[in-house]
């Protein structure tokens, strides 16, 4: 029997502890249920609106030249058109694919004689990759590449005959350069940059004081300083 009263003892011992830590434990859960769950940031990634633009202006250059025929040099000059697209790609980066159609003319220092190359007509398309050079201003490096359509003219220091190209010829070009951009306004942009343009030149047939030769072919180098204006269209 004593064990029995102890046996007894023991379970209302507990029975009394649970009850108790099950009616302190009830309020705090009760409180947690209640309360507002805290709102937390929505952290959303928001991209600028980067459009692209289309252009439209002119060019002009001057600079040296120099041939794979002579190590003497000469200057040239070349002006014309340009139309392009360009996009930003982010507020640090852009592209651009543009058009570029010109006339020009370079002279040399061949053997003994004074040359010249005439360029009725070249098309560059361009591709260029840019970034931001300050608030406003950027620049771009540029790879062009297109067709030239040339004509071959020389003449001799001591006998002073003329080679002359019976037509024009047709040639390629490529081209690598820098450019910066330099908005005025809302709508126009002022160019400036630094560009070197190789163009290889086929002379075809050439007449010399009525006799009509085979010519040759050769590999014109132009570095210059371009300027321009363009406006966004």
């Amino acid at each position: 029997m004593a064990i029995l009263n102890l046996s007894r003892r023991w379970f209302t011992c507990v029975a009394v502890w649970v009850l108790g830590m099950a009616a302190v434990a009830q309020p705090l859960y009760a409180a947690n249920d209640l309360e507002e769950p805290e709102d937390k940031p929505e952290y959303q990634v928001k991209f600028a609106d980067h459009g692209g633009h289309m252009f439209l202006g002119g060019i002009g250059s001057f600079g040296m030249t120099s041939t794979s025929k002579s190590d003497a040099g000469g200057v040239g000059f070349r002006f014309g058109g340009t139309v392009g697209y360009e996009k930003p790609l982010s507020t640090w980066s852009r592209i651009s694919l543009a058009g570029d159609l010109f006339i020009g003319n370079a002279s040399f220092k061949d053997t003994n004689a004074k040359s010249q190359v005439l360029v009725g007509l070249g098309a560059l398309g361009k591709f260029g990759y840019g970034y931001s050079l300050g608030s406003s201003m950027f620049g771009y490096w540029t790879l062009g590449i297109g067709p030239a359509l040339t004509k071959f003219s020389s003449t001799q220091d001591v006998t002073g005959l003329k080679a002359e190209s019976t037509g024009t010829n047709l040639g390629f070009m490529f081209q690598l350069g820098f450019e910066a951009v330099i908005p005025m306004t809302s709508m126009l942009d002022v160019v400036g940059g630094v560009t070197h343009t190789r163009i290889g030149v086929d002379t075809g047939d050439v007449k010399v004081s009525g006799v009509t030769t085979s010519g040759t072919s050769f590999s014109l180098g132009f570095t210059e300083a371009q300027v321009g204006i363009r406006f966004k269209i």
